[in-house]
């Protein structure tokens, strides 16, 4: 569409999440959820896609969202993912940085950083703490280690809110928080190192099955 706005429809069956993101929007209006979960009569029970409770008029109706508006990505989920980053709203930013510092979200650089207010630490690098990568053995071979970074310790190290990382999710304090700051690649491409992810990031009680499809609309 003109301007740089996209025109999305959305209808989501079952559980999991649909979200939009504009990267370059203030924390406020940066995040869209764009699907309601649902669920049947029983923990993990949902309905079928052609089912006739899906296909009456009126759920339909409840289920389709729309959203017009300039947004950077798109990120469809099952609960194995959404659970981990409750409550969605505003969590799912969050999900977003992190995906920036494992190399799978691109980190701008340069001409393509928006223009925006200075960040917290932007006089006073020095006073940021970076934190290590954190390294956890490999799933499917204990004997390999992978080293993931979290936004939550950039968080914790820092006494930052999500509002205020948020803020800073362009800055030098997460320029230097990614992996790639210490020579560390899951992979030769994104996708690659969206399933390294997947499969080792550490989530205390996390335990279901993880999918996730990030839609790069810009």
């Amino acid at each position: 569409m003109k301007n740089g706005e996209h025109f999305i429809i959305s209808l989501q069956v079952g559980d999991g999440i649909t979200a939009a993101v504009n990267s370059r929007e203030d924390f406020s209006d940066a995040l869209k959820i764009l699907g309601t979960p649902s669920s049947g009569d029983f923990a993990g029970e949902t309905e079928f896609l052609t089912s006739k409770e899906i296909l009456r008029p009126d759920s339909l109706s409840s289920r389709t969202k729309i959203l017009r508006g300039k947004i950077s990505t798109m990120l469809l989920m099952t609960d194995g993912v959404a659970d981990d980053y409750y409550p969605n709203h505003p969590e799912l930013l969050r999900l977003y940085i992190d995906l920036m510092l494992n190399g799978i979200i691109h980190f701008p650089t340069g001409a393509e950083l928006p223009k925006k207010k200075k960040g917290i630490f932007h006089k006073k690098e020095k006073a940021a703490v970076v934190p290590e990568p954190v390294a956890y053995p490999w799933v499917n071979d204990t004997d390999v280690e992978y080293s993931l970074q979290y936004s939550k310790n950039i968080m914790l190290e820092n006494g930052l809110t999500l509002p205020e990382l948020w803020e800073m999710r362009f800055d030098e304090l997460v320029c230097r928080s990614r992996l790639k700051s210490f020579d560390i690649s899951n992979g030769s491409d994104r996708s690659e190192r969206l399933c390294v992810w997947l499969d080792n990031y550490v989530e205390r009680g996390s335990f279901d099955d993880r999918t996730l499809l990030v839609i790069n609309v810009t």
